[in-house]
């Protein structure tokens, strides 16, 4: 049987809504609905800082605003395009995996 934990799907990043409630969400659940999120609450400020450059870091290979305008735009916007999400997390979904046999995500796989 092969184990299987996609970070994409999974809830495993520790957040607070806004009403306090502490919840676990995966990355795309994260992303998605981070206007109505408070904060990220890793175990410790390291944890936190590095959940926030993982997040940035998709962020800007799908929306990588190219000016000033454009950013402009995406903050007027108030949320990230859930579609464009998608479809940047749906082409990539294997890499997410972090116990696939061949490409793990972020590990070798021997």
């Amino acid at each position: 049987m092969e184990v299987e934990f996609n970070l994409i799907d999974a809830p495993w990043i520790p957040c607070l809504c806004s009403d306090g409630q502490a919840v676990e969400l995966g990355l795309r659940d994260t992303l998605a609905q981070a206007h109505e999120l408070h904060e990220l609450a890793g175990e410790s400020p390291l944890v936190t800082a590095a959940l926030y450059r993982l997040l940035l870091a998709v962020l800007h290979r799908v929306f990588g605003p190219e000016d000033y305008d454009t950013w402009c735009h995406l903050w007027r916007a108030g949320c990230w395009n859930a579609a464009w999400l998608d479809a940047y997390l749906g082409q990539g979904h294997h890499r997410f995996n972090l116990f696939d046999p061949e490409c793990p995500f972020y590990q070798a796989s021997d």
